[in-house]
């Protein structure tokens, strides 16, 4: 069985928020990730070892730098939207990414083990399951609240020279290999 997810994929930079959009589909692609590693328990230790550092390196590198770009380059922009339904999402914004990384404070640990080569005791699973499928509902449902309220909103908002900046502001913060 195969574990690794394949996750290129490719915006044109001009796109109004066609970096985050990019984001989401590679948080996508991670948390599908994610589910397939808390179940294979009978997986070659080689591909549960690549899963594992997958997962870790992108959750611990790339998904901060997501959320941090939301919070600090977005955001503020949207608080001048004067839509009641944007400054709600907007508020859930960062309580749904304190408790993702609550439930990645669970997951973290065990995925280092995993990441770790060679054979791996099968209970090292059961403890992924849970958390595994709680972070993928939850960052689900902030995707699609995002996709729904808060890019639409920014896209009509934001004017064409803030969504350079923003797309200029993501980019420096990221090392070629570190894209979110």
């Amino acid at each position: 069985m195969k574990l690794h997810v394949s996750v290129e994929a490719r915006v044109a930079a001009e796109e109004p928020l066609g970096l985050l959009v990019a984001c989401h589909a590679r948080i996508r692609s991670f948390t599908a990730l994610a589910q397939k590693l808390a179940v294979s328990k009978d997986a070659q230790p080689k591909l549960v070892t690549e899963a594992a550092a997958d997962l870790l390196r992108y959750f611990t590198v790339a998904y901060p730098l997501h959320s941090t770009d939301e919070e600090q380059l977005l955001e503020p922009k949207l608080r001048r939207s004067p839509r009641a339904e944007v400054q709600h999402a907007l508020d859930q914004l960062e309580a749904d990414h304190r408790a993702c990384d609550a439930l990645l404070d669970e997951l973290v640990p065990t995925w280092r083990t995993l990441a770790a080569p060679g054979p791996h005791a099968p209970e090292l699973f059961d403890g992924l399951v849970a958390p595994s499928k709680s972070l993928e509902e939850r960052l689900l449902a902030h995707l699609k609240m995002e996709e729904d309220v808060l890019f639409p909103e920014a896209r009509t908002l934001l004017t064409s020279a803030e969504h350079q900046a923003l797309n200029a502001a993501i980019r420096e913060r990221r090392n070629p290999e570190d894209r979110a």
